[in-house]
């Protein structure tokens, strides 16, 4: 990288993404297909491809979270079914001891 792209760089990050996006938009950084342009481009991609990735890795973590939940509910599910076949056999076992 050349020292006037890690000074515009640097002028990007102080100014922020909102204002860098106002300023592109109003041909602050260029005019399109410019050099200067194309690293304003640059680094406002690589902001849209971190937040991606930042929604990504939270949405796998909420997947994995979903997943462990359904498979208590599923443990859940399992026992219940155990325990009301085994009052059902007791019942019938009393059913017919009774008559």
């Amino acid at each position: 990288m050349f020292e006037w792209e890690d000074k515009l760089v640097k002028e990007l990050e102080r100014l922020g993404e909102e204002e860098v996006r106002k300023g592109y938009i109003s041909g602050r950084f260029g005019s399109p297909g410019s050099t200067k342009a194309l690293v304003t481009e640059r680094w406002l991609a690589e902001l849209d491809s971190k937040r991606r990735s930042a929604r990504e890795e939270e949405t796998l973590a909420i997947a994995r979270d979903a997943l462990s939940n359904s498979r208590r509910a599923n443990i859940i599910a399992i026992i219940a079914m155990i325990f009301s076949a085994a009052v059902a056999i007791i019942a019938a076992i009393i059913g017919l001891k009774s008559n």
